[in-house]
Formats: C-alpha cells, structure tokens, sequence
C-alpha cells in the first residue's frame, strides 16, 4: 500500500529516522567477532558488516520497491541524509553512509551530509524541516538518534510522544524505523509520529522500542 504522507503545509511530507545497519562486534569467546568491510571488501571498522550490507541492500524493498506497493507507512525518500564526516571519501567509509548506497543507487538521489552528528538541532532546524514537501530518509548514530528526535519535538508539534527508552537507543537494535508524517492543519509544523519495524532479516522484531531488552550473548 502507498502511504499517506500528505497534507498542506510548511516542512517535509514525511521524516524517517533509522539507525545504521549493523555494526562489527568484537566477540567474546562463545561468539565469534564480526568485521567490517567497505564497498569493495576491504576490511575497516568504521563499516558495516556482511549482515549489515545485506539489510543495507534490503531497504531498497521498503523505501522502493520495484512494484510501487509500499508497507503501510513507508514511501520513496526524494531525500537522503547521513552525518557529515568531512569529505565524500570519508563518508564512504562510514555505516550511516553505507547503509543508503543501495537506496541511492536505486533511486538515483544523492547521499546529503549536511551536519556532523552531534549537531542535530542544526540538521533539523535548518535542513529537515526546511525540506518543504520532501520525503526524507535519515540514516543515523544510534547514540545521536535521541538527541535528533528531541530536537524534532522542540520545533514541531508530535503526537503521540515517541516512546523511546530511558536509556537510549539499544545497541543491539538495527531493524526500526522512526517515522513522522505531517498533518493537515491551520498553521505550524505538526506530525503523527509511528514506529515502523523492518522485518526484513531473520532475527527482526515487531517489539517496540520502549519494549526492547538487550539480548543476551
């Protein structure tokens, strides 16, 4: 089904807001270590893992599926946002980054970096909710993503309150997206938050994130 981003008004149609695909992990005996690799197959820990680029690979059935019949809630970014690492290069090397080389690919639309992480009032103040009419995709650190959304409840209108765990994002939670569609309405910038999971790999969750308990190695 298309989704029902619509509605008059300033700001974006739609906002998503998703952690990076998955990350390399150390080990500890019982389980082994995970590495990362770029684009090419070169080992680098700032990338994403095999599993990581296969989910990266993945959101390509989400955001533009070949069909045009979309999951409820989801649509076709016109926008793609990561954190700024300093130059195209670096970017590449980086997971938020990588995690859209597929969805970039498909639809032709570039990668923007407009901010660092760490600046997300910036990012939404002056790049999100100025992107008047677009469908934008935000692929993030999930350290960050609580600073992002609370920057969005600062400067927009959101119900329901995203219910997101007192302690922050699980680290171990890659398979949730955070949406925000905008609503009609007499004056200012007001969105109807959801949460959407993925459910694109073995192992993804339909439980909410303020539901979520780290799991268990």
């Amino acid at each position: 089904m298309r989704s029902n981003a619509t509605g008059a008004g300033p700001g974006p149609r739609q906002i998503f807001v998703t952690r990076h695909a998955e990350k390399p992990a150390a080990g500890d005996g019982a389980v082994p270590a995970t590495l990362g690799v770029d684009a090419i197959g070169t080992p680098n820990p700032h990338s994403l893992t095999p599993r990581g680029w296969t989910r990266a690979g993945a959101l390509t059935v989400l955001f533009a599926p070949l069909d045009q019949r979309f999951r409820d809630g989801f649509a076709q970014p016109t926008m793609l946002v990561a954190p700024d690492y300093g130059s195209p290069a670096e970017g590449a090397v980086h997971r938020p980054v990588q995690t859209l080389v597929p969805l970039s690919a498909r639809l032709g639309v570039a990668v923007s970096t407009p901010t660092p992480k760490g600046q997300e009032p910036e990012l939404v103040g002056r790049h999100l909710l100025t992107a008047t009419d677009q469908v934008v995709l935000v692929s993030w650190d999930h350290e960050n993503i609580p600073e992002l959304v609370a920057a969005l409840l600062g400067a927009a209108e959101v119900s329901p309150g995203p219910q997101l765990p007192a302690d922050g994002w699980p680290d171990d939670c890659y398979d949730v997206v955070l949406s925000f569609t905008r609503q009609p309405g007499a004056g200012g910038l007001r969105y109807r938050f959801s949460e959407l999971p993925q459910l694109l790999l073995d192992g993804d969750s339909a439980v909410p994130l303020g539901r979520r308990r780290p799991k268990m190695a």
